[in-house]
């Protein structure tokens, strides 16, 4: 029987495409790096625009929630958004980017506008290091990862279980967002995270970004308020362990 002959040649053109591609995979990679810090500078730029222009712009509370709501935009859309004259321009184009086009009062909750402040010790809600049963090992890219923060008491015994402390962290029922530190540690790679509402769909914008090494990020996190299975949800480019730390939440 004759086999047919194995081309070197052919080997040869692999390993010179790959030669001549990893350039350019690097030069992507610092692409994605160069538009994160444009993207960053952008947003930090509309809310400098805007802060202490109103009663409602001139807290700190409103500076950190408007920035996760502005996150939530691309690169084109901050530029656009830069540009806009007015204030209520900005939080319609915020409210057609949220989780809800047609409640205006999404915003609200997000930027905290009318709800109080309840700071807590730091406090840990989700471990992937330690998780167990459907919560257990790191995020992959494959599946969105769901969580709880409240201390419901049918939600409880979830907190320990996806690595956090037992019996919950003070969070009530009533708490409609969260502040957080969320960690991403033991990656497989570069990629990032982003966090959001149970039950809307996936935001653009990420809240941590990692290349390999242990690095957080702290955010308000809005959390699910209607017919929620669970409170938030995290997505990972790349496989990682995931701790979030809760220090507060806002409520009525």
């Amino acid at each position: 029987m004759n086999y047919p002959k194995i081309s070197t040649t052919g080997k040869f053109s692999l390993c010179s495409l790959v030669f001549f591609l990893l350039p350019f995979c690097v030069f992507e990679s610092l692409a994605q790096e160069v538009d994160t810090a444009y993207r960053a500078e952008l947003i930090r730029m509309i809310v400098d625009k805007w802060q202490d222009t109103s009663e409602e712009t001139s807290s700190a509370r409103w500076r950190q929630g408007i920035m996760i709501w502005l996150e939530r935009l691309d690169t084109e859309e901050l530029t656009t958004a830069l540009d806009i004259s007015s204030y209520d321009d900005v939080r319609g184009m915020l409210v057609s980017a949220g989780p809800s086009a047609d409640q205006a009062e999404g915003i609200d909750t997000a930027l905290a506008v009318g709800k109080s402040y309840y700071p807590l010790e730091p406090c840990r809600i989700v471990d992937t290091r330690e998780a167990l049963d459907i919560y257990e090992g790191p995020i992959s890219p494959l599946l969105v990862a769901n969580y709880f923060a409240r201390d419901s008491t049918d939600q409880i015994d979830d907190i320990e279980l996806q690595g956090g402390k037992p019996g919950g962290c003070g969070v009530p029922a009533a708490a409609e967002a969260v502040v957080v530190n969320i960690t991403a540690t033991e990656q497989g790679g570069r990629g990032h995270l982003r966090a959001y509402p149970w039950g809307i769909a996936m935001p653009r914008a990420s809240i941590v970004n990692f290349s390999g090494s242990t690095i957080a990020n702290s955010t308000i996190l809005p959390i699910c308020t209607v017919a929620c299975s669970y409170d938030f949800s995290i997505y990972a480019s790349m496989t990682t362990h995931v701790v979030v730390d809760v220090m507060g939440y806002f409520a009525d």
